[in-house]
């Protein structure tokens, strides 16, 4: 018995030693390696000071070290990024929200001219509109600041009051408004309504700390309006906040599903998100549309809700952001987003599409190329293939693949004429200008954006006028290059901005989804009875 105990104690000793030997080489070789690069840094920071110190011309030596980290970080994949302290205060804006008067605006001729102005914000609260230019602010000249300059003044902490002078069209004088600041909130769904009596449809943007507040919301609506089955439009969203995906996805599906699962090479970033019961809300049919712009959170939804049937997708194959990124925030304001994992499906499709051997900027001319193209659908016979529940084929290793693949009947294009006045004009804003003629000079007048839709042409005197209004601001156009298919394009814009003006961003998506640009929507439509079989399933 004591020699059994002593071969016991020599054995836990013996595996302690290699343990701690182990451990010992282990920590020495994870110093070994924070010694060489502490040298190498070391190293960097002398030159850096010899080039300040001695170089024969002054030289910006903050502008060196980002360019230093940025080639540094050009080496890891497409999506790694050192954000600099603006860029990264303007991303936490966005995602976060920010304390605020609660507008967006652009510059148009030399004035601040309000294009969104964000509802349930401190300026909506006050009654400032679209298309309102400010032109003093706490008794300051406003006109001819630049486009940076204005968060400065607007931006404010929570109850600091704010007095606007605002130049409304329309209106003969300069109208005073004092805003308290507060939280302002930039809308993830910024229009949803009803496409039939039994239709719901809703424009998810980017997923926000407010997405899941704003669909719970919109859901509501929808379903006081009647909504029977809902087409949850994610063209063009280009991801967010992965909480909110999948709080988004989790209103859609029963308890204890995985909604999306992470890999990686360190403990944390490999983890399974799952759903609940409490959060289900809506169980009608769905079909949700997509297309090469959709990525990363957007791509999450849309992949797990076609694992588990429980949504049919139409449109394109999505862009094939798969890649989770940590988020570092360092002192002055400037951040590192450094990817850590990879993104799954429930079913285990790899989202991320092919970066590897690729620099940046082929990865990026790879993703015009789907864009323009539409290559992607077509190559989903070389990549892996899955099982759904329902026994249905999806895709892996490149983006979303839709159930539907929908290519669009019709391509935007511009004689160079019109895109001279798209393009080259844009601080001017023509049709903005000319809807405001329309509608305070002309006195025209639509009872409903039906009525404007199915009553404005851009044709005979209108036509006229319109090229004589270009002409009169000095907007170079050759009237004769003008093509028919060119005259609707025009047609369409002049309408966008008169719906803005009237119905704001509802009207604006009811005159898109009129037109032309838009027959995926109506397309899609067509499929909602494979829809409901998925729900049934």
């Amino acid at each position: 018995m004591k020699y059994r105990r002593f071969a016991l104690y020599i054995g836990i000793t013996v595996i302690l030693l290699v343990s701690l030997t182990f451990f010992g080489f282990r920590l020495y070789y994870a110093l070994d390696a924070r010694l060489e690069i502490y040298q190498k840094t070391k190293i960097f920071t002398e030159i850096l000071m010899h080039i300040k110190d001695e170089y024969v011309d002054p030289i910006d030596t903050d502008m060196l070290v980002d360019k230093a980290i940025n080639a540094m970080i050009e080496e890891l994949d497409p999506h790694s990024n050192y954000i600099p302290p603006k860029e990264y205060v303007s991303m936490s804006d966005r995602f976060l929200g920010y304390q605020g008067i609660g507008v967006q605006f652009r510059i148009i001729q030399n004035k601040i001219t309000i294009f969104r102005v964000l509802s349930g914000g401190p300026s909506e609260r006050a009654g400032l509109k679209y298309g309102d230019r400010i032109v003093k602010i706490n008794g300051n000249d406003a006109i001819g600041l630049k486009t940076d300059d204005v968060p400065l003044l607007l931006k404010k902490p929570a109850g600091t009051r704010v007095t606007v002078t605002i130049e409304r069209p329309g209106s003969d004088k300069l109208l005073d408004f004092t805003i308290t600041t507060g939280p302002a909130n930039i809308e993830s769904i910024k229009y949803y309504y009803m496409l039939d009596d039994k239709t719901g449809y809703m424009r998810l943007e980017s997923f926000l700390s407010t997405t899941e507040t704003e669909l719970n919301r919109v859901i509501r609506r929808l379903e006081g309006m009647g909504m029977k089955q809902l087409v949850l439009d994610l063209r063009g969203d280009s991801g967010g906040l992965l909480p909110q995906a999948i709080d988004v996805t989790d209103k859609f599906l029963s308890g204890d599903k995985i909604i999306v699962k992470t890999k990686g090479r360190i403990a944390s970033a490999n983890v399974e998100f799952k759903s609940t019961d409490s959060s289900t809300d809506f169980k009608s049919p769905m079909i949700i549309l997509i297309d090469e712009n959709s990525a990363s959170a957007s791509e999450i939804v849309s992949g797990a809700l076609q694992d588990w049937d429980r949504a049919l997708l139409a449109g394109k194959t999505s862009f094939g952001k798969g890649l989770v990124q940590s988020q570092t925030a360092f002192e002055d304001n400037s951040a590192l987003l450094l990817t850590i994992g990879r993104w799954y499906t429930p079913i285990g499709r790899l989202i991320q599409k092919e970066y590897t051997n690729k620099s940046r900027l082929q990865y990026r001319i790879d993703a015009m190329s789907d864009s323009l193209n539409m290559l992607r659908s077509a190559q989903t016979t070389s990549r892996p293939t899955f099982k759904t529940p329902a026994g249905r084929t999806v895709y892996g290793g490149g983006g979303i693949t839709p159930d539907i693949d929908i290519t669009s009947k019709y391509t935007i294009y511009y004689t160079m004429p019109v895109a001279n006045i798209l393009n080259s004009n844009a601080e001017d804003e023509p049709f903005l200008r000319y809807a405001e003629e329309l509608l305070f000079k002309n006195k025209k007048t639509w009872k409903s954006v039906e009525e404007l839709i199915s009553s404005y042409k851009l044709e005979g005197s209108e036509y006229t006028s319109f090229l004589q209004f270009l002409k009169n601001n000095k907007f170079e156009v050759n009237e004769n290059e003008i093509k028919e298919a060119d005259q609707k394009n025009l047609e369409y814009h002049i309408k966008e901005r008169i719906a803005e003006y009237l119905w704001g961003d509802t009207g604006v998506a009811k005159v898109l989804t009129a037109s032309i640009y838009d027959n995926a929507l109506w397309d899609a439509m067509k499929h909602f009875p494979e829809a409901e079989k998925l729900v049934k399933h």
